[in-house]
């Protein structure tokens, strides 16, 4: 009985290793996009105001075409956020 308990619970832990090594290429390549998400916003943000300006997003390629479609608020200005599905947009049509 106890020897079942014991290969039962290998198993559990088996799987459970197995599952981590599954998702942990996964959790990389995430955190690499968000890196480069992020090192492109302070790239941009060039008088370091936390946003990105029309005059600012025309310096990569595509930003500047799509920047008013990401502008949410219509501040002539990407936050953060905005500028992250900017950026992922313009990076899909490449």
């Amino acid at each position: 009985m106890q020897v079942k308990r014991l290969f039962s619970n290998v198993s559990l832990v088996l799987a459970a290793l197995a599952t981590l090594l599954m998702i942990q290429p996964i959790a990389a390549q995430i955190a690499a996009k968000e890196d480069a998400t992020s090192a492109a916003f302070i790239r941009l943000d060039r008088d370091k105001d936390g946003f990105i300006s029309k005059t600012e997003a025309v310096e990569m390629q595509g930003l500047g075409a799509v920047f008013e479609d990401f502008d949410e608020n219509r501040d002539n200005k990407l936050d953060k956020e905005e500028f992250e599905k900017a950026y992922k947009k313009v990076l899909s049509r490449k």
